[in-house]
């Protein structure tokens, strides 16, 4: 049966056309009365860090409100990040940066790590000293050849000439070194780092550089092992002025033609950086190309007429002037390390006065001597600095 009542189409479609309107036009009043509601909370926010950059005597920021509505409408704050910030920033009333307004609140972040200080490098066991430890008794004696026998031609049925050779002896003795600290029980039972293995770390890492400094340094007095460079039976050159290479190169020589490099493994120089940073820079002639390249891919970095070089900034002034400095050339296996007790750390707290005061002590001890095999496997020289 015929609708006698049709519903033109035409008429339906603008109906559809005209509620989509009012809701589009609805949708944009909303978000515009929120774009305004945000305006004025920005602009209070503004208000807020004008009169806290005032109170701080810090220079206040120019806030434009037109970058303000840009910014809210369009989302884009180009040129104008600091509106767009400063407005942010306004609104956090707590703040961490203030201790009473929150910053109590928030923990610090905390690693258990210590930054260590910058040390002088320990460098005579890598430059091969010989080490003899676990020594027993009040001295350690070695026996030593100082002459060989005699060949000579003799006539048929004459007589041999006799040849005896020669002998003297290494003889070393116990040095006891040692160091001692003292903490609080209150600070070693609760710090993070543990101090106290921070100060075991660094009592054994300071007793390794003494060492190396005794085995290059030693006095031989008040208790103190004779170092290479005291020992009076070492060759020594003169130096009236700043180091050259001819006289580094006499170093070599020195040694090579007395037969001091028994071992060409452990063989090389010895410097202060400083002094190693001098000789890099010696030229042939003003703009001329440095003489000196080690060559960045080689195992050894650094290389002075095919030996290695070692620095360590340990290396000492000669003792009467305070501008010499030793440059020193050998075969490191005939300087000894020997070693009758290792380092040993030990701690107490009832020692001493320990107890009373509620503390934790820490010693380090050892006992060893140093003594040059062969004096004439090492030559140095004072350079000028």
């Amino acid at each position: 049966m015929p609708d006698n009542n049709p519903v033109d189409p035409n008429f339906a479609r603008i109906e559809t056309i005209l509620s989509d309107s009012t809701k589009q036009r609805a949708a944009e009043v909303e978000k515009f009365n929120a774009v305004q509601e945000e305006i004025k909370v920005r602009l209070e926010r503004v208000e807020k860090a004008k009169a806290a950059q005032t109170l701080s005597g810090e220079p206040t920021v120019r806030l434009p409100l037109g970058a303000i509505t840009r910014g809210l409408v369009t989302g884009d704050w180009s040129g104008n990040e600091k509106v767009r910030d400063v407005g942010a920033e306004a609104k956090r009333d707590l703040s961490v940066g203030t201790a009473s307004a929150g910053g109590y609140a928030v923990a610090p972040i905390y690693r258990p790590d210590l930054i260590d200080m910058l040390t002088a490098k320990s460098v005579l066991n890598l430059a091969g000293v010989t080490q003899i430890s676990g020594i027993k008794g009040k001295s350690f004696t070695v026996p030593k050849l100082t002459g060989g026998s005699t060949f000579a031609y003799f006539a048929e049925n004459g007589a041999i000439t006799a040849s005896d050779p020669t002998f003297d002896q290494v003889q070393a003795t116990p040095h006891i070194g040692a160091a001692r600290l003292k903490m609080s029980r209150l600070l070693a039972d609760n710090s993070e780092p543990a101090v106290e293995q921070m100060a075991r770390n660094m009592l054994t890492r300071d007793g390794g550089l003494f060492m190396d400094s005794t085995g290059l340094f030693g006095t031989g007095a008040s208790s103190e092992p004779t170092g290479l460079i005291n020992d009076a039976s070492v060759p020594q050159a003169a130096v009236n002025g700043a180091v050259t290479l001819d006289q580094l190169h006499d170093l070599v020589s020195a040694v090579e033609a007395a037969n001091g490099v028994v071992n060409l493994a452990t063989t090389g120089f010895l410097m202060h950086p400083t002094d190693w940073g001098r000789i890099r820079k010696i030229k042939g002639t003003t703009n001329d190309h440095y003489i000196v390249n080690p060559d960045p891919t080689s195992a050894v970095k650094r290389t002075l007429f095919g030996y290695p070089v070692y620095l360590t900034s340990q290396i000492e002034g000669d003792a009467g002037t305070t501008t010499e400095r030793v440059i020193l050339f050998g075969d490191y296996s005939q300087l000894w390390h020997l070693v009758w007790n290792d380092f040993v750390i030990e701690a107490t707290t009832t020692g001493g006065d320990a107890f009373a005061n509620h503390q934790l002590w820490l010693k380090c001890v050892f006992a060893d001597d140093w003594k040059v095999a062969q004096p004439n496997a090492f030559k140095f020289l004072y350079s000028i600095f």
